[in-house]
């Protein structure tokens, strides 16, 4: 269980590697740069849930996620 837990979060951040690599082939960089900036805005938009405020106690543990 404890390797199933290492290797999922591996692939996923592996494979978005593999398909940028895949769209440079296909768009260009400035295309690859717009779809992926597109594909974000269109998951944010998508969930309700991360447009609330993040409470100020949780601000320091937002920010340590982001460093690391």
């Amino acid at each position: 269980m404890n390797l199933l837990l290492l290797a999922v979060p591996g692939v996923i951040w592996g494979a978005s590697f593999l398909f940028i690599a895949e769209g440079l082939g296909a768009i260009g960089p400035n295309g690859v740069t717009f779809v992926r900036i597109l594909v974000g805005f269109v998951t944010l938009a998508l969930l309700p849930g991360v447009r609330r405020p993040v409470p100020r106690a949780d601000w320091g543990g937002v920010a340590l996620l982001g460093v690391i």
